[in-house]
């Protein structure tokens, strides 16, 4: 079955902007595909019909946005979780930047003097 992104590259989305397709189309296990339709529209489309869009989108419709007849983006609804897969790691509540230990470097210019040259004629 195709994914989302596999609908954007889809062969069966390259004929004119106002082309509605089923995921039932593009589907080899139909049992599987959501049961809705997604409609291709132009930017301008989506400029002069942006309150019809958005509507549309509050109500569960995903959209595909060309431009100059390629895809270019998508339009969905948001998820509860907009970042799936995107965890949260919290640093140690312990951790001090005090217990790094200093390394010594083999360098010849001294800290100052790098900074220096690297902010250039700042």
């Amino acid at each position: 079955c195709l994914c989302k992104a596999d609908v954007r590259s889809s062969s069966l989305l390259s004929s004119t902007s106002f082309t509605r397709i089923s995921p039932l189309d593009l589907c080899a296990t139909p049992c599987y595909a959501p049961i809705m339709t997604i409609e291709r529209i132009s930017h301008r489309t989506l400029r002069n019909e942006s309150g019809r869009v958005l509507k549309a989108v509050e109500q569960g419709e995903t959209f595909i946005i060309t431009n100059n007849g390629h895809d270019v983006a998508t339009i969905c609804p948001l998820s509860d979780d907009p970042f799936p897969g995107l965890t949260v790691t919290r640093s140690d509540p312990n951790f001090s930047f005090a217990s790094i230990v200093p390394v010594e470097s083999s360098c010849e210019e001294s800290s100052a003097e790098i900074l220096d040259y690297l902010r250039g004629d700042r």
